[in-house]
């Protein structure tokens, strides 16, 4: 039903008037977020980490809290995310940022407990609220309340994010930007600059430094990241540094592929999300309709027998 679901959306994304629109609104959001927040380039700029992070927000919502390293890396090792080490340094990156707080478990000894901050569920609530404008340009019934704030991306669609998604697969010629630090933010930079280029083979400007300033890494990084996309054809660097690249039309399809592919996720599981909550609501209104409709027994007597 789910996958059933998801090609729904998919298919009504890509039949709306407004899709390109909320492609450009997705991707001006994205590089305003990370622009805003520029704490977070080191925990998510790379699409694995981004992954991650939403597994850690289920995995607080599901289990009162509060969560061991132990179990973010079982989960990790299991998709073939990342290793141990690894999973426990974005961990350690996450703490150091502010983001979760580690405690000595008072059960055993070995392990601390991870718990998020109010930064955490700070940033979260953004995200919801962005992508929120961003479907309501499609989807004129889609419903935000405060329920759906509190709901994180269901098991169900995670699971599409980790076992079906082109986002993360080293066979997807973008894996050249987002197996790599900061390459997710440059990637969107890219399609920004897209947007605006008025020549027909689309070649803008985007000087390496500047792209080495703006996310935290070196020169040598993005010049060796920006050479590989060269190499998948999806760009073509025509001067040194970065001062004109040609933008491919196979960069920009798989792009735009991705960002539909994240916005149906995104929107199937905030309806199941609503569904939930309205089925949780009938649920309770059926259980207290017994004694809504039954007499107090104090107020008996006071009712005329006819």
């Amino acid at each position: 039903m789910i996958y059933e679901k998801l090609h729904q959306d998919i298919k009504a994304i890509k039949c709306s008037s407004n899709i390109d629109d909320a492609i450009y609104n997705h991707v001006i959001s994205q590089i305003d977020f990370f622009e805003k927040n520029k704490f977070l380039s080191k925990l998510i700029s790379e699409y694995k980490k981004y992954l991650i992070s939403i597994k850690i927000s289920a995995i607080l919502k599901s289990s009162s809290s509060s969560f061991t390293k132990s179990n973010l890396q079982i989960f990790t090792s299991d998709k073939q995310l990342a290793t141990p080490n690894r999973t426990s340094a974005i961990i350690d990156t996450a703490i150091h940022l502010g983001f979760l707080i580690s405690k000595p478990s008072i059960n055993d000894r070995r392990h601390n407990i991870l718990s998020a901050t109010e930064k955490f569920y700070k940033i979260k609530d953004e995200q919801i609220d962005r992508n929120k404008k961003i479907l309501n340009l499609m989807f004129s019934n889609i419903k935000f309340d405060s329920t759906t704030k509190s709901a994180s991306i269901s098991e169900n669609y995670l699971d599409i994010y980790f076992r079906t998604s082109l986002l993360y697969r080293p066979k997807s010629a973008l894996y050249v930007f987002l197996k790599r630090e900061a390459g997710y933010p440059i990637l969107l930079k890219i399609l920004q600059a897209t947007r605006h280029c008025s020549h027909h083979n689309k070649v803008i400007s985007l000087p390496f430094s500047h792209l080495s300033r703006s996310f935290g890494v070196s020169r040598a990084h993005v010049q060796k990241m920006l050479q590989a996309a060269d190499d998948a054809k999806l760009i073509r660097l025509q001067t040194t540094g970065g001062k004109e690249i040609e933008v491919l039309p196979r960069l920009e399809k798989l792009s735009k592929n991705m960002i539909i592919l994240s916005l149906a996720i995104i929107k199937g599981a905030i309806d199941q999300a609503q569904t939930q909550s309205l089925s949780n609501d009938i649920e309770t209104e059926t259980a207290m309709m017994p004694s809504l409709l039954a007499v107090p027994s104090s107020d008996s007597a006071s009712i005329p027998v006819r």
